[in-house]
């Protein structure tokens, strides 16, 4: 649906858009003329703009040498010809090796998805605040909260952003550097905390990787709006998914029992084909008996006619 020549979704004009927001109205109920909406919407289509993109590029590099007489199974050969030519094309080749040369610079990877330091920070204090509310301490634990504060206080939230980025699922580091990292940024910490001079996380993570971090104030990058829709569309996209699910799980259900009664139906027919058979044989056996006998009564009649008349 989406014009593929066009190459890169910023050509894309409203016209182009048009058809992708309608199809999105028709199948999920969903009312794309609010600006807030439509952004987000916008953003999740060019992000699947781009990843077909890259798979397209992805089946071009196989072979390139054979790459046009093999065109994707979902792209007609018109189209993938022209895709061919834009990554043959000087413009394409040199925004490659750019972003291939910046690649290269990359340290270490992180985990922590496309979702900006910003965001981040701001889930995390959500995260925490959400947490301190479901945990309302009673009198009592807070009178020991105080007492013990210097080993109950959690670490700043930069600390923790950093661990977060460079930590995968299971816990375990991406790579040795990060983790070394991390627990240097802990012990600058403690020593900090235990001497009584205040420093904030972000200075302890620009003195330990030695140079300036690039993320911003730490307030909601998003509007609420924003994130009330990005929810609703989650929502909704979870609910078409579940409904997808059960229906297929539907047509498998009918599938098997349709099977189980083709092969009922398989096993009347074998049946009746061998009671066919079995008549067949008997009428065969009967029609041999019935030709014995004529020709039996035939004889007979011969050697009643050859005998003496009296």
């Amino acid at each position: 649906m989406v014009p593929i020549r066009k190459y890169y979704w910023s050509k894309l004009t409203e016209a182009d858009k048009h058809p992708l927001f309608k199809k999105l109205e028709d199948e999920f109920d969903i009312d794309t003329a609010g600006a807030d909406a439509r952004k987000i919407m916008e953003k999740r289509m060019k992000k699947r703009f781009i990843n077909y993109k890259y798979a397209m590029h992805a089946h071009y590099l196989k072979d390139p040498q054979t790459a046009r007489t093999d065109p994707p199974v979902d792209m007609n050969i018109e189209d993938w010809h022209m895709l061919c030519d834009h990554f043959e094309s000087e413009n394409f080749i040199k925004r490659s090796q750019i972003n291939k040369a910046n690649k290269s610079k990359q340290v270490y990877a992180h985990t922590s998805g496309a979702k900006s330091l910003d965001q981040r920070i701001y889930e995390l204090e959500k995260k925490k605040k959400q947490k301190q509310q479901e945990q309302q301490p009673t009198q009592e634990e807070r009178e020991t909260d105080m007492e013990d504060a210097d080993s109950v206080e959690e670490e700043p939230i930069d600390l923790l952003l950093y661990a977060k980025r460079y930590q995968r699922a299971d816990g375990s580091w991406v790579s040795e550097e990060p983790q070394k990292n991390y627990l240097e940024m802990q012990s600058m910490w403690i020593e900090a905390k235990a001497e009584g001079k205040p420093i904030s996380g972000r200075d302890i993570v620009e003195k330990v990787l030695k140079k300036k971090v690039k993320y911003g104030p730490k307030e909601n990058p998003r509007s609420a709006k924003e994130l009330q829709l990005q929810e609703e569309l989650e929502a909704t996209r979870a609910e078409a998914e579940r409904k997808a699910k059960e229906f297929a799980e539907k047509i498998q259900s009918q599938e098997e029992q349709l099977k189980s009664q083709a092969k009922k139906i398989q096993l009347q027919e074998d049946k009746l084909k061998s009671q066919e058979e079995r008549f067949d044989t008997q009428a065969e056996a009967m029609n041999q008996m019935k030709d014995a006998h004529d020709k039996l009564q035939r004889q007979v009649l011969v050697i009643a006619r050859q005998l003496p008349r009296k």
